[in-house]
């Protein structure tokens, strides 16, 4: 799309939100509708299989839980502080 207004002459996509708690609200709604899709696509291919689509359990006392490196590996702890 051919446009003299300078915001438009690159991508009717790219939006610039510069209030904080509006930007978070959108990143919020990303992130949900992509782990719905997420979830859609994993029941879709789980269809075929013999095995039923669950949660994962807690670990057990001595098993290191899923999101352990996320509390424990640097650059993740900084990861997760950033974006959370």
């Amino acid at each position: 799309m051919a446009t003299n207004i300078p915001f438009l002459k690159f991508s009717l996509n790219d939006t610039l939100i510069e209030d904080r708690s509006i930007a978070v609200s959108y990143m919020i709604e990303a992130l949900r509708i992509f782990d719905h899709y997420h979830f859609r696509i994993n029941q879709k291919e789980n269809k075929n299989s013999k095995t039923k689509l669950t949660l994962q359990k807690p670990p057990i006392k001595k098993e290191k839980a899923w999101w352990h490196e996320y509390y424990s590996d640097k650059r993740k702890i900084k990861d997760r502080e950033m974006f959370s």
